[in-house]
């Protein structure tokens, strides 16, 4: 993992190259919201996103068996993968803990659900 933009978005090496990630399943808070009752929900998303990826094996789940596949990106060149942990959704954990909630826009039906990729970092 190389950096993280927000809480649904970082940037990873996969195999040898560098891609910007976007969680299919989850949309959070932007640098640009508005803190809630004090709460910079931005901050918070970001960081928890942070803490996930770093605490164990992370794969990622595109709906395209080829990772360089066009539909596998959004508008904004972002490749739109489901992310696991050690097998945990991502995105569910961030929604669950009431950090984002489920954007379907970025959940398209994923046709080869036993295509991962494994993130390393940059050596």
């Amino acid at each position: 993992i190389n950096s993280i933009e927000d809480g649904d978005t970082f940037r990873a090496w996969v195999g040898n190259s560098n891609f910007e990630v976007r969680l299919a399943n989850t949309d959070t808070a932007e640098m640009t919201t508005p803190k809630v009752n004090g709460v910079d929900y931005y901050k918070k998303g970001s960081d928890r996103l942070d803490s996930l990826l770093k605490s164990g094996k992370v794969t990622l789940m595109t709906s395209y068996p080829d990772i360089e596949d066009k539909r596998n990106y959004d508008s904004e060149k972002r490749l739109i993968a489901r992310v696991f942990v050690d097998g945990k959704d991502v995105g569910n954990i961030i929604t669950a803990e009431g950090l984002g909630y489920g954007d379907s826009d970025f959940y398209p039906a994923f046709e080869h659900p036993a295509l991962q990729k494994d993130i390393y970092k940059e050596k």
